[in-house]
């Protein structure tokens, strides 16, 4: 699958305009603008994963914060997939990706 889904909140706007000009940022420093970023659904066929990315410089926006500041990668609190069984596009794996389900996070 060549297809990644995503629905995240960040904490916007960000201080300074992005390289294109906008308010937009994000953990990975998307437009050279950072800001922490909880991922609530990355998915695709083969993985599921819900994924905070804290920036330890926060401040309530707008604010702009370091890159070395913020989370770029693995703090997942949520994982399905990814080479384990249970979740994955067929009958095989306990939630079969390629039929409707359900999913809930409670924090």
């Amino acid at each position: 699958c060549g297809c990644n889904i995503a629905f995240f909140l960040v904490s916007m706007p960000s201080k300074q305009k992005n390289i294109w000009g906008g308010d937009y940022c994000d953990a990975n420093c998307v437009g050279e603008r950072c800001c922490a970023e909880f991922d609530l659904m990355e998915m695709n066929i083969h993985s599921f994963q819900a994924t905070s990315h804290p920036c330890s410089d926060y401040r309530t926006p707008p604010f702009t914060s370091q890159s070395y500041a913020c989370s770029h990668g693995d703090d997942k609190w949520v994982k399905f997939g990814n080479g384990d069984r249970n979740y994955g596009p067929s009958d095989s794996f306990t939630i079969n990706s390629q039929k409707p389900y359900v999913f809930r996070l409670l924090v």
